[in-house]
């Protein structure tokens, strides 16, 4: 048996956490809205609270991924004939059963 919280269990402490920090999120979120209209503030702060608010307002946009072999060509990939083995087993199955060789069920 694995250690650690059950399965569905929340963390407490960090529900207690994002609750007390709630409190402060009107504030916060004006704090962003100041220093993103502050023409003086640095341009790397301005962008950071703009992003920050729009995160927050819309979500985080989707990021590409792009997969791709070596060198940027195709993935190569291999079918690996499982539908094959499995014909195979299967028959082979059928053709033991009512013999001897007919594998023993086990009990789970």
């Amino acid at each position: 048996m694995p250690g650690g919280r059950p399965r569905g269990v929340t963390n407490c402490n960090a529900d207690n956490g994002r609750i007390a920090a709630r409190q402060y999120a009107e504030e916060a979120l004006a704090i962003q809205a100041k220093i993103m209209r502050d023409a003086a503030a640095p341009a790397a702060s301005r962008i950071t609270a703009a992003e920050n608010i729009m995160s927050r307002a819309y979500g985080k946009p989707a990021q590409a991924v792009e997969l791709s072999g070596k060198n940027g060509n195709p993935i190569e990939h291999s079918v690996i004939n499982d539908a094959e083995r499995f014909t195979s087993t299967i028959t082979s199955l059928i053709a033991r059963e009512g013999t001897d060789e007919t594998p023993k069920q086990t009990e789970h």
